[in-house]
């Protein structure tokens, strides 16, 4: 944490007016979370809006917005305004593109978390539905010479997958295909990772060959992968008892 600190902080030094891109100071502000990383992040934001003309700075900027809005449901949640802030930025991200998977699953998380369990329900059905949409269009997209091109879409979404999945479970606990997709994701995202700073450049047979190194960090991941694959097991148990 504190090396990616120095770096966005000594980015940040470098060009104080965003002008070679937004991003450092939206990932500082993140780094940084209260009200100093809104500042940051809103400076980020800004230079956005100045220019504003392609879809990538339409992603730079939710990215910002959605940065905004963990803030407010993490480190500022007890101030009086976080709800209405948290309100204000979902609705500017849907604005900006309602086609965006992940903008209707922020807005199913802040919809639990003020118990608005139908429109919580809602968000997370479009977000599927849009998620379903956006990996089928990624997929016939896919170098047709590639064998097993889904395997590296798989965990090129795993997030958004993962994010659905625990939104789902926050509405209906019983849901075991919600505990098996977050697991899977966990589990994906590490395999990647591991793979990319071994391996690099993808090829589905040496992917499927890898091995994950189980001394190499991603211990948060590791546990919420265990967690949630332990959960099915435990759901099987009692189906099986109760059978």
């Amino acid at each position: 944490m504190l090396r990616r600190h120095i770096y966005f902080e000594q980015a940040c030094n470098l060009d104080p007016d965003a002008g070679e891109g937004a991003e450092k100071f939206l990932y500082m502000g993140q780094i940084v979370g209260g009200r100093r990383g809104l500042e940051l992040i809103d400076h980020g934001i800004a230079s956005l809006t100045t220019k504003f003309e392609q879809d990538q700075d339409i992603t730079i900027l939710n990215q910002g917005i959605f940065a905004e809005i963990e803030i407010w449901m993490t480190d500022l949640c007890m101030d009086p305004e976080a709800e209405e802030k948290c309100n204000e930025l979902i609705a500017q991200s849907l604005g900006l593109d309602d086609t965006n998977p992940e903008s209707w699953s922020l807005l199913a998380s802040i919809r639990i978390s003020q118990q608005r369990i139908e429109e919580a329900q809602e968000g997370v059905k479009k977000s599927w539905e849009l998620f379903e949409k956006r990996k089928l269009t990624l997929e016939e997209n896919q170098d047709q010479d590639q064998d097993a091109s889904n395997l590296p879409l798989n965990y090129l979404l795993y997030e958004l997958g993962a994010s659905i999945a625990s939104n789902v479970r926050d509405i209906d606990e019983d849901n075991a295909e919600s505990y098996y997709l977050e697991g899977f994701a966990h589990y994906l995202y590490i395999k990647k990772t591991q793979y990319d700073s071994q391996i690099g450049e993808f090829d589905p047979d040496k992917f499927e060959q890898f091995t994950i190194d189980s001394t190499v960090g991603f211990e948060d991941n590791a546990k919420l992968a265990k967690k949630a694959f332990d959960t099915i097991m435990i759901m099987i148990m009692i189906m099986i008892m109760f059978s």
